[in-house]
Order: C-alpha cells, then structure tokens, then sequence
C-alpha cells in the first residue's frame, strides 16, 4: 500500500484508501539511546503475542485463488510494496512457528508461482497496482488496465529485498524467489547511480526517492547485485539540520519525508551502516524528547488512517523544513493533523532499540489490537484506533517479533 514516495509517483495507496472509505549495534546519536541488541523474545512473550495477532490479518486477507494478500481488508488490490508485506508476513510467521512448515510451503509456493506469472509494465518491472484475485494490472480507479501505467522503484525495492530474505533463507523456495526478481531489468531503473520511476502520465523517467527510503530501496536491489551507488549512499544529498538541540539530515534536493518507517526496516531487514545507525538513534531520540516536551507519545510515520479526505498521511519527523508536521500527497504542503502513534513502528523500534520509552510506545498503541489484527495506530491525544487494518501493518510486527527472536537482522550475508 505504500506509495512509493508520492513526490514523484501518485499514491496508490491513497487511491485504495479512497476506495475502501467510498486503506543491531549501539547507536551513536545523542541523548539517551537506551539499550540495543535484541530482546531475546521466548515463543510465550509479548513481541510473539503481537505477532500471532497481526498474523490474523495476513490469515484473513489472503486470497485462496493466487496467494496474494489485500492491502486493506475492503481493498482488492495490492501494490508492489504490499506484496513485499505479504512475503515479509508469511516468511516471519513461519519462522516464528505460528504456522508449521506445510502451511507455509503451500502458501509461499502458491504466492510465488503467482508473482511468476503476472505480467510487467513494459515488460521491464513490477507494475505499481495488481488485483489480488487474478493478478491482472489495475489503474489508480482499481479498474483492469491491461498495459498498465507504472513502477515505483522504491515499492521494487522492498520486494526484491524480501524475495532475496526468501532466496538466501528457504532453499525449498529459493530457485522460484530467484526466478520472481529476475524478470526485473534493472538497466531502465538505475541510471547515474540512483532509482528511477516510470509513469505513462510523464515525458521522461523520473528521480524517485529521499533520504531514508532511497537508501531502503537501493537495498533491495542491491541484494540482487544491481547497485545505485549514490542512492544508497545516505551522505550523498544529506544536508545536517539542527531540530531541538539533534543533529539530523534533510534531503538537499528538498521535499524529503524523514519518518520512521524506512529506517525501521533497514534495521530489520538488512542492519545500519555506519550512517543510517546513527541518525536512526537520533530519531528515535528526537521522537522521545517531543514526549518530554509535549507529554504526547511520538512515534511519527507513514500510515494508513481513517481520516477523510486522504486516508494515508505521513507523520513526519522532519518534513520541508519543519519539525512533526504531517505531508499529503500533494508536494510542499503540510497539515497539523492528523497525529497518531504507529503501531507497526512501535514494534519495530521496540525491537531495535528498546528502552523504557519504546516500551511506552507499545503500551500506547494497545487499543489497536483487534480479533482481525492490529490497526495501524492510536490518534496522540484520545488514544482511539485509527479504524484501519493493513498488511504492512502486520508484516512489520510479525518482522519486529522475528528479529526480536532472533537478535539480528533477517537478511543473511551473502
């Protein structure tokens, strides 16, 4: 449901929203960082209590003809990026043991044998949006399109790293995972040592990506040997920035969305480097002084949220300029509301720096759990769920269990 950073490529997530409505190491940063290393989670502990609940949403949400996942329960399509979340989610509940190996082999062997079969955009990548019951591309409507109309690098990017989790991992699934990500042609994606994104609404193939998710997405491809130096070089457009006393990065080229969620996942999925660590502390740092501040729980992200008239916001920690705003789709322009606290992210800190403030956070979104899985947050003030289950949601609990059990990050050297 991600949306591939919109500054540059429409959201699909917005649209199924719309339709659903009408969806490591010790940190170096400053101040208190708390403790590191994992949490040493038994199968009987709060991080696996979380996951078996987020695993409903996944168990509820799976179509039976394709093995794909909705992004949304009323939403019957998926993006890339989702369909990253559905192999994140399968691949971390059956390490944890919440589903036994016959279970996982035929639903990853049927998600796989799909993703297989569905026809690229321009026969060069992913297609932005597919229908999880036939796997037909779709348009931002959600209506068939059959030559479809876009990629988004950085929604490839979190699937190529995750068939790569799955290919370096599961040797009953590798030969398929590898077949999947090898449909990809890199050659009109990385140019000049970054990510581009193509959109039939445009002239020309287009920059995708700011600090964070740039560097997340060029990870992923990467994993597979194709590399965008420059994009995956944190330093190379960060410009250091002063927000209360911590020194973060904003992107030099303007129009960055610095939240939590894409260095949450690089601390799961692939662990910091030297500079992704430590600014990855200081947000967190920066998120817990807010609390001191405000005496409101900050955990700021991207997420799906029942709030008319976008349904998907991004609650930033540094966006354009300004300290805990919140951006639309709309580039430049940022609103006060709405704030929430993010569930998946919660986690995911929790198991990488946890710290009494983490645990707070947990503690906080509790009224998001649900007997369908986890809403995607609670609002700051009231404490009320958001209203809305999603599979990114439940991917990255189950993630944040898995490397809470595990004690490092889930892609293995190679």
């Amino acid at each position: 449901m991600h949306s591939g950073n919109t500054w540059v490529l429409g959201s699909a997530a917005a649209w199924a929203l719309l339709s659903v409505v009408i969806v490591a190491a010790p940190v170096c940063g400053q101040g208190d960082q708390g403790r590191s290393g994992p949490l040493g989670e038994s199968v009987d502990g709060p991080m696996m209590d979380a996951a078996r609940t987020a695993w409903r949403f996944i168990e509820e949400n799976t179509d039976e003809g394709t093995g794909l996942v909705r992004a949304t329960p009323n939403y019957p399509n998926a993006t890339t990026w989702d369909m990253g979340s559905g192999l994140a989610g399968l691949y971390s509940a059956h390490e944890l043991g919440i589903i036994n190996d016959a279970e996982y082999g035929r639903r990853m062997g049927q998600m796989l044998a799909t993703l297989a079969e569905l026809p690229l955009f321009d026969g060069v990548a992913y297609h932005k949006v597919y229908a999880v019951a036939n796997g037909a591309m779709v348009d931002n409507e959600g209506d068939p399109d059959r030559d479809g109309y876009a990629w988004s690098a950085t929604d490839l990017g979190r699937f190529l790293l995750w068939l790569a989790i799955i290919e370096r991992s599961d040797p009953e699934h590798a030969e398929l995972a590898r077949r999947v990500a090898r449909r990809v042609d890199p050659s009109r994606i990385i140019k000049d040592g970054y990510l581009y994104g193509e959109d039939n609404t445009r002239s020309q193939p287009f920059l995708e990506g700011r600090i964070g998710y740039e560097q997340y997405a060029a990870r992923g491809f990467a994993a597979w040997g194709w590399r965008a130096e420059k994009a995956l070089n944190l330093m190379t457009n960060a410009d250091p920035v002063d927000v209360w006393g911590y020194t973060i990065y904003e992107d030099g080229r303007g129009l960055d969305r610095v939240v939590s969620e894409p260095f949450v996942l690089m601390g799961l999925e692939t662990g910091w480097d030297d500079s992704t660590r430590a600014l990855s502390g200081r947000l967190l740092d920066l998120q817990e002084e807010r609390y001191k501040r405000t005496g409101q729980v900050t955990i700021a992200s991207e997420d799906a949220v029942d709030v008319a008239p976008h349904y998907f916001y991004y609650y930033c920690i540094y966006c354009n300029g300004k300290p805990f705003v919140v951006d639309i789709h709309t580039p430049g322009q940022t609103l006060d509301e709405p704030r929430w606290v993010s569930t998946k992210n919660s986690f995911g800190w929790h198991a990488l720096l946890p710290r009494p403030y983490t645990e707070l956070a947990v503690e906080t979104v509790q009224p998001a759990r649900t007997s369908r899985g986890w809403q995607s947050g609670v609002f700051e003030k009231s404490h009320e769920p958001t209203g809305t289950h999603d599979v990114n949601t439940a991917a990255i609990i189950l993630e944040a269990a898995l490397y809470a059990k595990r004690g490092a990050p889930l892609l293995p050297e190679g």
